[in-house]
Formats: C-alpha cells, sequence, structure tokens
C-alpha cells in the first residue's frame, strides 16, 4: 500500500512511518501542508492509497503566541489535505483530546475546526491524548497514551492490519475508538 504522511518528521510522524516500513508500506512524506499548490502537484504525481495528517502547530503556549499560524497549519493546513486528496484517496486526520479544552484555547479551536473540516468530508478522524515516550517525565494525573500504542492504532486504521483482532466503538461524542 502506498502511504503519503504529513508530518512524518515530527513526534508522531516518525515511528509511524518507521512501523508503516516495517509492515511493508511504501511510504512518501507530505511537505508544507499551507502550500496548497505544492500538495496539488504530489497529488498528479503520486499514487497513494492513504494519506494521514499528522502534521500540525502543537502546544496550548505556542498556539497562544502564534494564533495566526496556529489557525494556517492546524486548520487550513487540514483543509488544503482534504480539498486535495479526500475525493478518492482515503484520508486520516489525527487530532486530539485538547478539542474538548473548557475554557478552549487557540490550539483546542484550531484542532476542532480541522475535526470539523475533516467530518465534513468525510475523512477518518483519529483522536488521542497526549503522546509520551518510554523516557518522557509526564503527569500522571493527565490523560496520555504511549506513542507506541498511538501509531500501532494510527497503522490498524490506516492500512488495515489485523483488523480482525481489533474492536471499534463509538464514544459518547460519536468519535470512533479502536481497542487493540
Amino acid at each position: 500500500m502506498n502511504v503519503l504522511v504529513y508530518g512524518a518528521s515530527g513526534k508522531l510522524g516518525v515511528p509511524l512511518c518507521n512501523r508503516l516500513r516495517e509492515l511493508g508500506h511504501a511510504v512518501r512524506y507530505g511537505f508544507d501542508i499551507c502550500n496548497y499548490d505544492q500538495m496539488r502537484r504530489c497529488y498528479e504525481k503520486w499514487d497513494v492509497d492513504v494519506v494521514i495528517n499528522c502534521a500540525a502547530l502543537v502546544g496550548r503556549a505556542v498556539c497562544d503566541k502564534n494564533p495566526l499560524l496556529a489557525f494556517e497549519v492546524n486548520a487550513l493546513g487540514a483543509l488544503n489535505i482534504l480539498k486535495v486528496w479526500a475525493d478518492d484517496t482515503d484520508v486520516i486526520h489525527i487530532s486530539t483530546e485538547a478539542v474538548r479544552d473548557s475554557p478552549p484555547t487557540v490550539y483546542s479551536i484550531t484542532k476542532g475546526i480541522a475535526e470539523y473540516y475533516a467530518e465534513m468530508i468525510g475523512a477518518t478522524v483519529l483522536r488521542f491524548d497526549h503522546f509520551v515516550v518510554e523516557d518522557e517525565l509526564f503527569d500522571p494525573t493527565l490523560p496520555y497514551i504511549h506513542l507506541r500504542d498511538a501509531v500501532e492504532r494510527i497503522a490498524v486504521v490506516a492500512v488495515g492490519y489485523t483488523l480482525d483482532l481489533v474492536r471499534l466503538h463509538e464514544t459518547e461524542d460519536g468519535m470512533a475508538e479502536i481497542d487493540l
């Protein structure tokens, strides 16, 4: 399967690309999600079965300091991906539990807008808590998911391996949740 990953150089993108390659899939890397013309040229050249959007300007503090950039990357960048690829390619949009933040933040609003676009166009939205890696210090009172578990869950949805071992259920807000 040919998989295109936007955000391939990020905290989630790197291990996801590695795992997809381990599973025998051809992985291409998306570039600037804010550059619609470049994305369109890639669409015209590349044969892609699944597009995964891991790209985002992350973190509440960063987004609060750069609200226009957060909107451009998190909301409009996601919309670019959907406009270019969603008509004839499976698109998976990675989101965050932060969309439920109260009070809302720039980060939660921009990620929520992207989710809305993805749902409206019929893309798959996978929402995760904070990602942690094995050695990372984290606040145990906060919800989190180990990065390796998130990668496995995305790979299940993206390329459909071992789907007989996967159980899907819907959360209270209508999102699909995967149990391995």
